[in-house]
């Protein structure tokens, strides 16, 4: 078994330091995914970590390739998050359009900012709360403070949901 190699160690040390920086600076759902993506990788850590004695220069290698994989993701960078957030939101907006819902890509990107990494019912409860609130008043387009204020109402996702139909149902 060859021993680990001094360029390797500095490897380990200088990915694991880039990597735990990236998780650091990352927020809401990015972090939340980043660091399940470390623990499924690190079988349970929260962070990278940098030990690398007792290591077989192929067991070295093997974890700076993993650590160059996580580096090279696009959902490890901020920017890379944002775009992939973005088409989720393009990809949601079409599939609420086929349900009626018209909500614009910027509406749907506040909601998600706001009920960032809550529940499916929190989303869908934020979603008919906004899409009420828009049926009510035809064309209008809600800004990130005004669709805040109409997802702070204490209605559940069941009424949320009741509020619409209705007001869909009283337009017929």
């Amino acid at each position: 078994m060859a021993s680990i190699t001094k360029d390797q160690i500095q490897d380990i040390k200088t990915l694991v330091r880039r990597a735990n920086r990236r998780i650091e600076r990352s927020k809401g759902g990015q972090r939340r995914y980043l660091e399940s993506v470390v623990a499924r990788v690190t079988g349970g850590q929260e962070k990278f970590s940098a030990a690398y004695k007792g290591l077989s220069e192929t067991a070295a290698a093997h974890k700076i390739a993993q650590l160059n994989r996580f580096l090279g993701a696009i959902s490890t960078t901020i920017v890379g998050w944002d775009i992939i957030k973005m088409e989720i939101v393009h990809k949601a907006r079409l599939t609420l359009d086929k349900e009626n819902y018209n909500l614009t890509d910027e509406e749907l990107a506040d909601i998600l900012m706001q009920i960032d990494g809550k529940s499916s019912e929190d989303y869908y409860r934020a979603i008919n709360l906004v899409q009420a609130a828009k049926e009510k008043d035809p064309g209008r387009e809600f800004n990130y403070d005004e669709i805040a204020d109409i997802i702070a109402q204490k209605d559940s996702a069941e009424d949320a949901l009741k509020n619409l139909l209705k007001i869909r149902e009283a337009k017929r």
